[in-house]
């Protein structure tokens, strides 16, 4: 393997690491800006005259489904795995979504053991192959099954459409995704069933630009959606759940002189549960969605 050998010291570096830097981020031959998706059109965004004081701070279970769930073409899909940030008039929102597999006798304990806990950061849903925070005892089996890498640009750091583009998308582990049998476009964006040429899981990826130097996005992130049906198939073939975490922190740009943010709760966190017969339920609520 050639290796280039820096002056005063530093470390070996393995060619393909240096090349990376050298090369475009897609394997398709395209720049990053070109992988990005238009602002999704997310329904929970229509918000007529939101209570401005309260906002970052009142929250009930639909703001939580309405960012789980999304209807499209007559059918329901989930987002699986998601991080983004939405800005509405100074108010700022802030979603991450993870979710993995865990086995059906104890996902209802595991469930409510940690719904009990305040900080999310106590515990992890792990990601494909993240064999220190999965479990294989019986019957406390939790798997991961979504690969979410960190940012890598290459060369595509100089591309200035890109936007600090949220790259690379989030996919299936190679384990699940051959199980469904699933195929993909050469942008990771859309994949497939057998014999279907429409897309039964996306991955959106978005940014709305930056207004001027120095200033931050206003609208940006990912988010990797499946459909019930799809991920119905999933839980039945792997004879497992989906447990799914979704985490919402509101921030508001000004805040008024008369708020102590350091007495109010400003993230909440809910934990969901998909099963084989395609329900979908919370600790004490089972949700019809067709």
């Amino acid at each position: 393997m050639p290796l280039i050998c820096y002056e005063y010291d530093r470390e070996f570096e393995e060619w393909e690491n240096w090349l990376h830097g050298h090369t475009l981020a897609q394997t398709n031959g395209c720049w990053l800006s070109d992988r990005r998706d238009n602002i999704p059109l997310l329904p929970y965004l229509r918000i007529q005259n939101p209570d401005i004081k309260n906002w970052h701070k009142e929250y009930n279970e639909n703001d939580f489904i309405n960012r789980l769930i999304i209807k499209k073409d007559n059918d329901y899909w989930i987002n699986i795995n998601a991080s983004w940030e939405i800005n509405y008039n100074g108010l700022r929102e802030h979603i991450s979504i993870h979710s993995a597999l865990v086995y059906p006798s104890a996902a209802p304990s595991l469930l409510n053991a940690w719904n009990s806990f305040d900080n999310p950061y106590d515990y992890k849903l792990p990601e494909y192959d993240e064999e220190q925070f999965e479990k294989n005892e019986h019957p406390f089996k939790l798997k991961g099954y979504i690969i979410r890498e960190n940012k890598s640009y290459g060369i595509d750091n100089y591309d200035s459409a890109a936007e600090d583009l949220d790259f690379p998308p989030y996919k299936l582990g190679e384990l699940y995704a051959n199980i469904l049998e699933l195929t993909h476009d050469t942008d990771l964006r859309f994949w497939y069933e057998p014999d279907n040429n429409i897309p039964a899981m996306e991955c959106i990826i978005w940014n709305s630009g930056k207004e001027g130097r120095g200033e931050t996005i206003k609208n940006n992130g990912k988010y990797l959606s499946i459909s019930f049906n799809l991920l119905k198939k999933l839980c039945i073939e792997t004879e497992m759940d989906i447990i799914i975490e979704i985490v919402i922190r509101r921030e508001k740009d000004r805040q008024e002189e008369t708020e102590d943010y350091g007495k109010e709760k400003r993230r909440q966190t809910r934990l969901f549960l998909f099963t084989a017969d395609g329900r979908f339920r919370d600790a004490t609520t089972y949700y019809q969605f067709r």
